[in-house]
C-alpha cells in the first residue's frame, strides 16, 4: 500500500513538473519575442498570460498537494486501523501465549508424575522380578521336597512289602 501511494506521489510530482517546465517554457518565449520597443500592449498580455499560467501552476501544484495529502492521510487512516487490529491480534497473542505457558507448566508437572511412575514401576519390576526368583527357586525346592516324598512314600511301601510282621508289631 506504501509503495503505490509512493508511486503515485512521484506520478503527482511529475505531472507539476511537467506543466512547471512548460509554463516556464512559454514565459521564456515571451520574453525571447518581448523586444525592447516592442508594444505596450503586447508586453502587458505576455505578463497577464504569465500571471495566468502563475496562477493555474500554483493551482496544479494545490490541487497535487491536496491530492498527496489525502492520499498520504488515506493511507495513515488504514495503517492506524491495522494497527487497531494489531492491537487485537497482539492481545489475542498475549492470551496465547499465556495459555501454552500454562500448558507447559501442566506439562511439566505431568513429565514429572510419569517420570515418578516411571521410576516407582522400575522398582516394582525389580521387586516382582525379586519374587519371581523366589518363587521359582520355592518351586523347585517344592519339586525337590515332593520327590523325596515319592521316594519315601515309596520305600515305605516297599518296606510294608517286605517286613509286614514288623509293621503290625509297630501299630
Amino acid at each position: 500500500m506504501l509503495d503505490s501511494a509512493k508511486q503515485e506521489s512521484l506520478e503527482w510530482r511529475r505531472k507539476y513538473e511537467e506543466t512547471w517546465n512548460k509554463k516556464k517554457a512559454v514565459k521564456d518565449q515571451v520574453e525571447v519575442e518581448t523586444v525592447p520597443g516592442a508594444h505596450e500592449e503586447e508586453a502587458r498580455l505576455a505578463g497577464a498570460h504569465g500571471q495566468a499560467q502563475d496562477y493555474f501552476s500554483k493551482n496544479a501544484f494545490a490541487y497535487f498537494a491536496d491530492a498527496l495529502f489525502k492520499n498520504l492521510y488515506n493511507t495513515f487512516l488504514k495503517f492506524k486501523n491495522r494497527g487497531q487490529g494489531n492491537k487485537v491480534k497482539i492481545a489475542k497473542l498475549e492470551v496465547a501465549e499465556q495459555k501454552i505457558t500454562t500448558l507447559n507448566l501442566h506439562l511439566k508437572g505431568v513429565q514429572e508424575k510419569m517420570d515418578k511412575y516411571e521410576l516407582e514401576s522400575s522398582a516394582l519390576k525389580l521387586q516382582l522380578k525379586d519374587l519371581n526368583d523366589k518363587y521359582e527357586s520355592v518351586q523347585t525346592a517344592v519339586h525337590a521336597l515332593e520327590m523325596a516324598a515319592q521316594i519315601l512314600v515309596q520305600d515305605r511301601i516297599q518296606m510294608e512289602q517286605k517286613y509286614p510282621t514288623e509293621l503290625k508289631r509297630f501299630e
